[in-house]
């Protein structure tokens, strides 16, 4: 992810946690590197009960991938079960999982994955970026993941306000 964007989405929680007890924001890229390159960009950001969720496709991609942008609010209940859940998990640490991608591999499936959380006033990171082979019994990874499921599930799931 971009390092100006990251810079952004870090201000914005640090602004948004003088007024809240948790706000997250999520970038999760799953790509392939192949004869037919394409990568899926998905983003998340939470903050007073307001969810805004975007997803994009780059490269090669099929007629039902078409770019989405959601916003949408959420119950404090719903929010409540995030937090608990990252607490849980213990997600709310500042972590990585890194591997160079191979400049030799024809094939490769590989992820780019940002996390940032704001409880209490506290910024906390998870950044993990590589192959996915590397990364599929890291317990840090699947984590991450489950996460991402749960929000997306949230965000599918509400009703759009914009």
């Amino acid at each position: 992810m971009n390092k100006t964007l990251l810079f952004f989405i870090l201000l914005f929680f640090y602004s948004l946690s003088y007024s809240q007890e948790m706000a997250l924001s999520i970038s999760y890229l799953d790509g392939e590197k192949s004869k037919d390159s394409h990568a899926t960009i998905e983003t998340f950001t939470l903050g007073d009960s307001t969810l805004r969720y975007m997803l994009n496709y780059t490269g090669h991609r099929t007629e039902e991938q078409v770019d989405k942008k959601k916003t949408c609010k959420i119950s404090k209940e719903d929010s409540k079960i995030l937090l608990d859940f990252i607490l849980t998990n213990n997600l709310n640490k500042n972590d990585s999982l890194f591997q160079e991608l191979s400049k030799t591999k024809n094939f490769e499936i590989y992820t780019n994955i940002v996390i940032a959380v704001v409880i209490d006033n506290k910024l906390s990171r998870i950044l993990i970026n590589g192959d996915i082979e590397e990364f599929k019994d890291k317990d840090l990874y699947i984590k991450a993941i489950q996460l991402i499921v749960n929000v997306r599930t949230l965000a599918e799931n509400c009703i759009n306000i914009k």
